[in-house]
């Protein structure tokens, strides 16, 4: 295990290298305040100033930027200056970019405050909808996650890259010996993605239970890929 986060520690070191060099904070700094206050910002407050600021895109969405907040934010409800600052750092890893470019992107924002046009969080969509746009009741939930697990998965789309992911896993994960359902659910939480009616946690319960290996009640980071990939 210690050579696990040795080398995940150097990785991390390279890539926060290859952003170049910071400019200055100070208006990015303003920024924060803007939107976060004395006290921080919140996971939905961090959203609405990278949509505002135009960091949200289709390299990096929401579901990304909450995945930087729970890792840079280790199970705090808010993140302070010096935690902001590393959470625009990732977002440079996550996109490519030099981190003096986002702090630009940030910092232009100084001044304005907040847009005015609010923000909802993505809808998690579990079940496929009929043509009328009715959503089948017929089967219980079980048995619909089964019938629709091939089609769901072949529409997800093509994966990103997991780095964050397993970063935010093992942040979680303290005593390196995996998830059980109970710290599931709780990122699930803290990453925004139980939402509304939409994905509640008898879903993620169902999602567990699928994805865990039998006799086993911990989940290791391949098994929730998994239960990501299902959850999409």
């Amino acid at each position: 295990t210690d050579d696990r986060r040795n080398k995940r520690a150097a990785d991390g070191d390279a890539k926060l290298q290859a952003l170049g060099e910071e400019a200055d904070w100070g208006e990015c700094a303003q920024v924060f305040k803007e939107y976060g206050g004395a006290d921080g910002v919140d996971s939905k407050e961090f959203s609405k100033l990278l949509e505002d600021c135009g960091v949200l895109d289709k390299k990096f969405q929401r579901n990304d930027a909450d995945v930087v907040f729970a890792s840079v934010a280790k199970g705090q409800r808010k993140l302070q200056l010096e935690q902001f600052k590393a959470a625009l750092k990732q977002i440079g890893v996550r996109k490519g970019e030099a981190i003096a470019d986002v702090q630009a992107q940030v910092g232009a924002r100084a001044g304005q405050g907040q847009a005015n046009k609010g923000t909802k969080a993505d809808d998690v969509r579990f079940y496929k909808e009929t043509k009328g746009g009715d959503a089948t009741t017929t089967a219980s939930r079980h048995d619909r996650l089964t019938q629709q697990q091939n089609a769901d998965m072949e529409g997800i789309g093509e994966e990103g890259e997991w780095d964050l992911v397993e970063q935010v896993f093992h942040e979680y994960d303290k005593d390196e010996n995996g998830f059980d359902n109970k710290e599931f659910v709780k990122l699930l939480k803290d990453t925004n993605i139980l939402v509304g009616k939409k994905f509640q946690s008898t879903d993620a319960d169902i999602i567990f239970a699928k994805v865990c290996p039998k006799g086993k009640r911990k989940l290791a980071f391949e098994e929730f890929r998994e239960a990501l990939k299902l959850i999409a």
